[in-house]
């Protein structure tokens, strides 16, 4: 974009040689840099609302009446500059810019960089040198930007270079060599391995799994059933008669959780939590106090184990019954047994058909 730079009055009196007859060199050695937008005054002696002096500048004449200025700074401020002025090695402001928009916008990690050709109506630009003509582009790194050096693609394979930067082309072919070269011991990548072990590991599955799985062929209905009856015992690890870890005697049938029978002396029944019961019906012809003897159909295991026995009387006539009972005798209770004594108030037994007895215990 071209503008007008102003020469300050200042300025073209430094110019004016002692002899008043031509112009005298002078040279630019800084230019101060402002955010505020200016009006360029030729009376001007200083840069307004000036934020800071920028030294890294170059220059050259490019024809009679033009310089090429460039100014650099790669320091960490960040601004937006509006306006600028030239300053000579005495400090003199030898010409002075500015305008509403910015005409340089730096941040804090980009470097600002300008360069103006300045061209002089009245003035021997060949009168004018500069400070510093010897300032390069910093070099980038991480932190900032700058000049860079692309490296070649031998210099991308193999990989040390730590300054040079990467093309596509270069880091594709890095990244292929890379990989090709990714196998054997060393290297720390076996591109034969997978999850740590060769192929061989995969193939020998005997012994692999430490013993010899049986042919798919095998796999019939009887096959499996011939195995699983054969998987059993101590050694197997399985015993396939065993329900948490205990045999089927253990546990109750419901066919066989009751067991009955009977015979002449009388009826019993095994229950499944050990108790024995058993009933008969005694009949006959007795006199008074007769005693009675009473065998188990099923013998007990020992006498102990009785629990309650009890008798009922059977009567021919109801008028009679409550002259009549009967009752177990202590002491002939036996595994095998009991005996009872029959009782009548009248006399009379003859109305004693019989009695009835069940009794309890375990087996």
């Amino acid at each position: 974009m071209p503008f007008t730079i102003t020469v300050t009055d200042a300025g073209r009196v430094a110019l004016i040689n002692a002899e008043h007859t031509g112009t005298a060199p002078v040279a630019i050695t800084e230019i101060g840099l402002s955010e505020t937008a200016i009006v360029p005054d030729p009376a001007a002696t200083v840069l307004v609302d000036e934020i800071k002096r920028v030294s890294a500048i170059s220059g050259e004449v490019v024809a009679p009446d033009t310089i090429h200025v460039t100014m650099f700074d790669d320091g960490p401020d960040a601004y937006s500059m509006r306006s600028f002025g030239v300053y000579l090695a005495d400090g003199t402001l030898f010409a002075i810019y500015g305008q509403a928009d910015p005409v340089v916008v730096k941040t804090a990690a980009s470097i600002a960089s300008l360069a103006v050709d300045v061209r002089f109506v009245d003035v021997n630009a060949e009168s004018v040198t500069f400070g510093d003509t010897t300032f390069s582009n910093p070099p980038a790194t991480t932190e900032r930007q700058g000049v860079v050096e692309l490296a070649t693609i031998a210099e991308a394979i193999a990989g040390i270079d730590a300054l040079r930067a990467l093309t596509p082309a270069a880091g594709r072919a890095a990244v292929l060599s890379w990989l090709l070269g990714q196998d054997g011991s060393g290297s720390g990548l076996d591109a034969d391995m997978l999850d740590g072990q060769d192929g061989s590991w995969y193939a020998n599955i005997p012994a692999r799994l430490g013993f010899t799985p049986l042919d798919a062929a095998a796999f019939t209905a009887n096959a499996i059933l011939t195995r699983i009856k054969t998987v059993d015992g101590a050694a197997s690890g399985l015993d396939a008669d065993l329900l948490d870890g205990k045999h089927a005697a253990a546990f109750l049938q419901a066919v066989d959780a009751t067991k009955f029978g009977s015979n002449s002396a009388g009826t019993w029944e095994k229950r499944a939590n050990g108790f024995l019961d058993q009933a008969g019906l005694k009949t006959g012809s007795w006199t008074n106090e007769a005693v009675v003897a009473v065998s188990f159909p099923l013998p007990f295991g020992s006498v102990g184990e009785i629990i309650a026995i009890s008798v009922t009387p059977v009567v021919s006539t109801a008028s009679i019954y409550r002259d009549l009972w009967c009752q177990v005798i202590s002491g002939t209770v036996t595994k095998n047994g009991f005996s009872v004594q029959l009782q009548a108030d009248d006399g009379d037994d003859n109305s004693l058909q019989g009695f009835y007895w069940s009794v309890r215990g375990k087996q």
